[in-house]
């Protein structure tokens, strides 16, 4: 809390909220005796659900999230922005706070006790009356349920090094965002003044601003301006600002918060383009995001830079970030002894009676543990590829910088950067939309979007071949997929596709079991102890084909689902050797030896979970296209009649102890992959009578099958993806 703020400084903030904005002078003057201004700093709870009504908050500066727990699931209620007030519910009907609120910036609020609220009320009618109409159509909405949630997200992109290409990659990253959400988006490129006086660097920026920049401070200390000098875009692009700012002036980090609190009431999504230079403003920026996307080349200098940047990020970020199970300041008193954020910049100099060092300026700024886990939510490290070189290794990359990497950018030409853009504030060329570096944004904006469209291959055995049909017709028909999750058989198809062999590639392999001998040739039958085929032989028909290939090198995210038998759970693998999580997934007790391995024992994932449509929907992919290869009841009775009617002058046959296992298991799979189809918004049924689980030799005839089932229900999967 500021250690003085004058009365004239109170009217003027208090002017700036809409249910006092038409007082007169003794009526502010009123309002302003009763009134204090506290600050937050970013992942700060304000109140917690349950506690008692305290006092009636405005919002002077920042956002704030009012949310409940379902659970252990946080659900966002409503967005809270400048101008908006709330916990009047609270005062008027004696209840306990039926939400939480957290800031999601650094925030300054109004705050006025509960006794001196209703001393407010009693003193000025009208105040109660817009209060209460405020109040109804609150309630009305939420009865209706057509209370729409405006959620803004603000990204900050940044390398520590120039010439990396993070604005090239921020702008694409605005405009991938537009397409795949058709949402309000706006693109902020940052400058410092000694950055925008010097020579541009052309390989880092691959367009030009067209006008000079606004000065950031001028548009953060109005929001009006700051509209005012965006470049509206037509449909298809997005918004556009360019902005500088002048290190020398004092209190900008707090106005960091005020300038994206400002935008996020109008923008779905903010990418903020900032400068190749590490100071305090570029820091504010940084911690005052909800994302950030940092790129750096496969170089050690940049990425012990990198390094450097992570560890300033861990000491910042608070790892109990505020929530319904984290400890929350019970006073205002207690909140502000964290950390100060000045008024300074709320109130123009012009309009101010004290100068700014007295509104309080110290950063009593606390270093406190470090969670992983909760970092890696809001940061995405991106590895650009450079030309002719070596790539560092990935177990090395993780050695330097301590972090998980997030995504690999594909080295781009000077010849694929041929896409013109022009604006009336910006000239731009940007990479061809087929390049793979493109194509590597494209699936960030979808997740970041919440457009993702996930792909479930299912275990079968051999009938697993008519996954190749499948993916065929998505490659030709353009079906962009986001994620890739395959369990058992399912697991190698998807392996494979999401390390960029295309179907065509993957059906080649398919025909070298034509022959019944190449088939039998992958049982390594061994003394039944644990299994009766070691497995050996599969893999290393994989690795011959993918090599030592790691998750990390995946052109599409890949999740491969196994099984613990000994803690009798499913087992996601996402991390380390391909070849290895697919020998995992594909081990059928009682046929195929375990993995024993991190006091796991790790079994086919197809024999628990044979349709992992529940992988995606807890990763928050809405968009689920499932392929489900398992012969119904009807289609089994089918193969018994023709069966019967073909060995009818024949021999009874007499089951051998693989078709035992396999069939028991495939019959109870059916029932479980059913249950998990009920996720899938598309699910594919290739017709696989006819063929057996272990005739691999049939792969043609399956392919076509996987083929016709996908044809069958493009329609809905092209409305699925306008969706």
């Amino acid at each position: 809390m500021p250690k003085s703020v004058s009365v004239i400084d109170k009217i003027f903030l208090i002017r700036q909220i809409p249910v006092f904005r038409n007082l007169n002078w003794l009526d502010l003057h009123f309002v302003a005796g009763k009134a204090t201004f506290s600050d937050y700093t970013k992942g700060d709870c304000i109140y917690r659900k349950g506690d008692p009504p305290d006092a009636f908050y405005c919002v002077v500066s920042g956002r704030l999230s009012a949310y409940t727990f379902e659970g252990d699931k946080k659900e966002i209620i409503e967005y809270i922005y400048k101008g908006m007030h709330f916990g009047i519910i609270s005062l008027l009907t004696g209840e306990p706070h039926s939400l939480s609120f957290e800031a999601l910036n650094d925030s300054v609020l109004l705050r006025i006790e509960k006794e001196k609220i209703f001393e407010i009320l009693k003193r000025i009618p009208r105040i109660g009356v817009d209060l209460t109409y405020s109040l109804s159509r609150r309630v009305k909405n939420l009865e209706q349920k057509k209370k729409a949630i405006f959620e803004s997200t603000i990204i900050s992109v940044y390398s520590p090094l120039r010439g990396t290409g993070s604005s090239l990659y921020a702008l694409h990253l605005a405009f991938e965002l537009k397409s795949a959400t058709n949402k309000k988006i706006l693109f902020v490129g940052m400058e410092s003044v000694a950055a925008s006086q010097g020579q541009p660097d052309c390989e880092q920026r691959a367009f030009q601003w067209k006008q000079p920049p606004v000065d950031f401070f001028l548009v953060a200390e109005n929001s009006e301006k700051a509209l005012n000098s965006i470049e509206k875009s037509t449909e298809g692009i997005p918004d556009l600002l360019n902005v500088c700012f002048d290190l020398s002036q004092e209190h900008f980090s707090e106005h960091v918060s005020r300038f994206v609190s400002s935008l996020a009431n109008d923008y779905h999504y903010i990418i903020l383009d900032l400068p190749n230079q590490m100071d305090r403003f570029v820091f504010s920026s940084l911690t005052q995001s909800d994302e950030v996307h940092l790129v750096a080349r496969e170089n050690k200098e940049e990425l012990k830079a990198l390094a450097s940047l992570l560890n300033e990020l861990k000491d910042f970020f608070n790892p109990n970030l505020a929530g319904e199970h984290a400890s929350c300041p019970k006073t205002a008193e207690q909140k502000n002894a964290k950390r100060k954020i000045p008024l300074a910049g709320l109130i123009p100099q012009a309009a101010t009676s004290c100068d700014a060092a007295a509104l309080g300026t110290d950063f009593a700024d606390t270093k406190s543990g470090f969670k992983k886990d909760i970092i890696t939510d809001r940061v995405k490290i991106f590895i650009k590829e450079q030309e002719r070189q070596k790539p560092i290794a990935y177990k090395r990359i993780n050695q330097i910088i301590e972090y998980d990497i997030y995504g690999k950018l594909p080295y781009i030409k000077e010849s694929e950067i041929t896409r013109n853009f022009n604006s009336e504030k910006l000239n731009a060329k940007l990479v061809l939309q087929s390049h793979l570096f493109v194509q590597a944004i494209r699936k960030t904006a979808r997740e970041i979007g919440g457009v993702r469209v996930g792909l479930v291959l299912g275990g079968g055995a051999a009938l697993g071949f008519s996954h190749i049909g499948v993916l065929d017709v998505l490659e030709k028909e353009n079906i962009a997929v986001d994620m890739i999750v395959g369990s058992s058989v399912g697991s190698i198809l998807a392996g494979f596709w999401a390390l960029g062999h295309n179907a065509k590639q993957i059906g080649e392999w398919s025909k070298e079991f034509r022959s019944k001998s190449k088939c039998l040739s992958l049982l390594d039958i061994i003394f039944p102890r644990s299994g009766l085929i070691a497995g050996w032989s599969i893999q290393r028909w994989l690795r011959q084909k993918i090599g030592k290939s790691i998750f990390y090198e995946t052109k599409i995210p890949l999740k491969i689902v196994a099984f613990d038998l000994k803690r009798r759970e499913e087992v996601v693998i996402n991390g380390g050797d391909v070849v290895s999580a697919l020998r995992k997934s594909i081990s059928i007790p009682g046929v195929m030896r375990p993995i024993v391995c991190d006091d796991q024992v790790l079994v086919d994932g197809g024999i628990f979970n044979p349709l992992p449509t529940n992988v995606l929907t807890s990763l928050g992919v809405r968009k689920i296209i499932a392929v489900n290869i398992l012969k119904s009841p009807a289609d089994v009775r089918m193969d018994q009649e023709r069966k019967s009617q073909k060995n009818a002058k024949k021999k009874t046959f007499s089951p051998n102890i693989f078709d035992i296992l396999v069939h028991s298991f495939l019959t109870l799979d059916y029932i479980l992959a059913e249950q998990r189809a009920q996720q899938a918004d598309i699910l594919i049924h290739p017709d696989s009578c006819g063929v057996d689980w272990y005739e691999l030799y049939k792969a043609d005839e399956l392919i076509e099958k996987g083929r016709q089932a996908t044809y069958a229900v493009l329609d809905d999967i092209k409305k699925l993806m306008k969706s």
